[in-house]
């Protein structure tokens, strides 16, 4: 698998959890395709991942989103927290931080592709991600929230001259990663 990593992460998540927001250290980059050129689906359908991993959702040419689905309703999305990509049918990718290793249930809310199977798993064990593909594809209709939230989303747009050009949040959270780390520093030196 593709990934970068970047760090160590201490073995308690409290305290990875603490370490991550202050941008000091990042976890390994895990690429997924978002309807893939040889399917219609997540590539892969499958992903364990650590805290401070993150999850990069890539998107083609074809419409697709990501959403956080409920294990237990299928192609809904969780109840509190989670993410939503919004509909995606440009180059683009969607970035989403793992901040818990309980598993985490994602399936496309375009057209009835979370009845058709576009789902994937990440840190879910196989008894999960089969009991969650049963229910998906019994699930009536799919449910997309009304925004995108939860994750850095990215679009690369071709310019006159062919150079890309990236538009995003990516940036403003590096920079407010900096700057927190750089007012706790500053901080521990008075104390």
């Amino acid at each position: 698998m593709d990934h970068e990593d970047n760090c160590t992460w201490p073995r308690e998540p409290w305290f990875a959890a603490l370490l991550l927001p202050l941008g000091l250290c990042s976890g390994k980059i895990i690429p997924v395709e978002v309807g893939s050129k040889t399917s219609n689906g997540f590539e892969p359908p499958r992903m364990d991942a650590r805290v401070g991993d993150i999850i990069e959702f890539r998107f083609g040419s074809d419409e697709h989103s990501v959403v956080q689905g409920n294990p237990t309703t299928g192609c809904y999305p969780v109840d509190v927290g989670g993410f939503y990509s919004g509909a995606q049918s440009k180059p683009a990718t969607f970035q989403v931080t793992i901040n818990s290793t309980d598993p985490i249930f994602v399936y496309s809310s375009v057209d009835r592709e979370c009845q058709k199977g576009m789902v994937a798993v990440i840190n879910a064990n196989k008894v999960e991600e089969t009991g969650y593909r049963i229910t998906v594809i019994k699930s009536i209709k799919n449910e997309s929230p009304s925004h995108a939230f939860g994750g850095v989303l990215s679009k690369s747009n071709a310019t006159a001259d062919g150079r890309a050009e990236e538009s995003g949040a990516g940036a403003t959270n590096i920079l407010g990663a900096v700057t927190v780390a750089a007012l706790t520093m500053a901080g521990l030196l008075f104390v």
